[in-house]
């Protein structure tokens, strides 16, 4: 799915996320097995403006997730994202902090992931 995207085919991506979903649920894959997945997934629905189709992975996501993982962090900026589109401001600061929050946590936080929740947030706190 990685690579196809990478390569550009966005939608080729897409079918290949669809098909994994059936089969990770069919072959009943533990949710803490799926949650990169299920970001992927929903991502990957955001940018075809399915934003509904997104919110059930991410919420899976987040659930599998343990609250200090960078998994869960990748989730509540993601989650942050579709609040953002859909126009909910305050739901998608508090979805920012959180996984800036979640990340800030680590010795180390994940450079690249703690940039882009804070790039989310001082969007959004921004001039209007």
């Amino acid at each position: 799915i990685d690579s196809l995207y990478n390569r550009g085919d966005a939608g080729a991506a897409y079918g290949r996320a669809e098909q994994a979903s059936g089969w990770a649920e069919a072959a009943q894959v533990p949710p803490v097995r799926q949650v990169e997945f299920w970001n992927q997934l929903a991502v990957l629905r955001m940018l075809r403006a399915d934003y509904q189709g997104a919110e059930a992975p991410l919420s899976r996501a987040a659930a599998a997730s343990p609250k200090t993982s960078v998994a869960y962090a990748r989730s509540m900026n993601n989650l942050g994202v579709l609040a953002e589109l859909r126009g909910n401001r305050r739901e998608a600061e508090s979805r920012y902090a959180d996984a800036m929050q979640t990340l800030g946590s680590y010795p180390d936080p994940v450079a690249r992931e703690f940039r882009a929740a804070k790039a989310n947030l001082a969007r959004l706190q921004g001039p209007h």
